[in-house]
């Protein structure tokens, strides 16, 4: 356009085209499914491809570093080479890919552009994920994280879009003037024998503190989100500047209750994680906090050791580290738990007063205390603290309809489901899930007929890899296992995480599926 400067537009490859990869690795012997071949320097103008000699169809160059072609037909099984021509340069891949028997394929391709396989009345967990949306046409993606910067949100629950914030105490005449202090003398969770220990001497003498609190999910709203950012109310709304060496937390969930009354002695919980409820894939625990009671169960890292420190200031609330990885709370529906936030923090020189402490008969937070990089703690009974909690959906999913691979001769076999573009290229710090159900029949797009698969998980990728699970789509060696093959109909589930530090949203263009009989 008039005006427009170009900047950057030609790019020079002095060697000539690479070649790094083909995806898939394996399809049928009789060709038709779309292979993705991965390399450098691929340039704007025709190319061909050969795959084992035979030329492919409608080869299209993607960008630089990505082309797509349609395989084949082959005469016999086996590993064959890739070959593309450019500009009058040839370069090969040797044995890339390999001809499977079987005869030619069925492929189906979701780009996501219209909302015919999308299965509205799919319910999600946590948000709903935006299939083919105005603002992202043609896109499967995450749900964009609103809201200001985490250390300084705050606002109106009902205006801030997927972000939603919990102030405990709560409900009337439970806040005391932020100017108030309602103690003396108290330096938990920070306790120090120079500072006046309230929980005797010798429980803490170092400083420091590993502090475990139990939070009752209907005084936190009871959320169905992901935990991301706990900040705490300082004693007279002020932040000494001090530095501690380490600090790290965790958070998990617990069928374990806070008594309504809390006389002292009441001993708070030890170790009292359970699973995460109903959650699809569970987050794993840290396999160094878990529960002695219950092998297998424990808490969730949600910051791996690192130094913690404040600035001076007067605030009415101040952030502890930001999650490294949001933990995924449901605090409602059936078998609902209540939070565990569990941390440890170093000594420091000087101790500290952070929290506001509240000793009343509202429904409290019971807490264990213990030493800094103790597991076991000391019964604090039950107290409570100023804190503020930030819950995010990061996590967002999608349904499709059943997919029909058509009426084929003999039971139909599942070669190959591929997410475009490839999961490893999705930004960092997000995640993607794909689980896939199989069926033999169906009453209408969204309803099987008799038995099915159940949900199988095909693939869990992040930027760092891929765990794919081949076996879902075919198991040779135990063919009675459940697996897509045999079944005429399939629809998939996808699970997105975004990077709750950088709204960094995973998202893909198409999902192609080739089926073979």
């Amino acid at each position: 356009p008039t005006g427009a400067t170009l900047s950057a537009a030609i790019d020079f490859f002095p060697a000539g085209p690479a070649l790094a990869s083909v995806s898939p690795a394996n399809g049928p012997q009789g060709g038709g499914n779309v292979l993705t071949v991965a390399g450098s320097g691929f340039l704007c103008m025709p190319v061909s491809v050969t795959v084992g000699g035979a030329v492919a169809g409608n080869p299209t160059v993607v960008d630089a570093n990505t082309l797509t072609c349609i395989a084949p037909a082959a005469a016999t099984p086996g590993a064959v080479n890739i070959t593309i021509v450019q500009n009058g340069q040839s370069v090969s891949l040797s044995g890339p890919y390999t001809y499977m028997p079987g005869n030619p394929v069925t492929t189906l391709t979701e780009d996501f552009s219209t909302q015919l396989q999308h299965d509205g009345s799919f319910t999600p967990l946590f948000a709903s994920a935006r299939w083919g949306d105005p603002s992202a046409t043609g896109v499967l993606t995450g749900t964009p994280i609103s809201g200001s910067p985490l250390a300084t949100f705050a606002g109106n629950p009902a205006t801030l879009g997927t972000r939603t914030q919990t102030t405990l105490p709560i409900g009337a005449g439970t806040t005391l003037p932020l100017t108030t202090a309602p103690f003396s003398g108290l330096f938990s969770p920070f306790d120090s024998a120079a500072g006046g220990n309230n929980l005797g001497a010798g429980v803490n003498p170092a400083g420091g503190s590993r502090i475990m609190h139990v939070f009752e999910a209907s005084n936190l709203g009871s959320p169905r989100a992901s935990l991301e950012l706990v900040e705490w109310g300082p004693t007279f709304n002020t932040v000494v500047a001090a530095a501690y060496p380490a600090y790290r937390s965790w958070c998990g969930m617990t069928a374990n209750s806070a008594p309504i009354n809390c006389p002292n002695g009441v001993a708070g919980i030890s170790l009292a994680y359970s699973t995460n409820f109903t959650l699809p894939t569970t987050q794993t625990p840290d396999p160094l906090n878990l529960s002695p009671a219950a092998p297998g169960l424990g808490g969730v890292r949600t910051n791996p050791p690192g130094a913690y420190a404040t600035g001076s200031s007067f605030t009415s609330y101040y952030p502890y580290p930001v999650f490294a990885t949001a933990f995924d709370y449901i605090g409602s529906g059936p078998g609902a738990g209540n939070l565990i936030f569990e941390q440890d923090i170093a000594p420091h020189a000087q101790p500290i007063n952070l929290h506001r402490f509240r000793a009343t008969n509202w429904v409290p937070v019971r807490r264990v205390i213990g030493a800094s990089g103790s597991a076991n703690g000391a019964a604090g009974g039950c107290d409570i603290y100023d804190l503020r909690f930030t819950f995010v959906q990061v996590r967002s999913s999608a349904r499709s309809a059943f997919y029909d691979v058509g009426a084929t001769p003999t039971p139909p076999i599942y070669n190959s489901m591929d997410l475009s573009p490839n999961p490893t290229s999705q930004p960092a710090g997000t995640q993607t899930l794909l689980e896939v159900e199989g069926a033999t029949a169906i009453w209408n797009p969204t309803n099987p007929i008799g038995p099915t698969t159940g949900w199988l998980t095909y693939a869990s990728a992040g930027p760092a890899g891929v765990t794919i699970d081949p076996t879902v789509l075919s198991n040779p060696v135990n063919p009675s296992a459940p697996q897509l093959t045999g079944n005429r109909y399939y629809r998939f589930r996808s699970t997105l995480r975004a990077n709750h530090l950088t709204n960094a949203l995973p998202a893909y263009t198409s999902l192609t599926t080739v089926v073979t009989y």
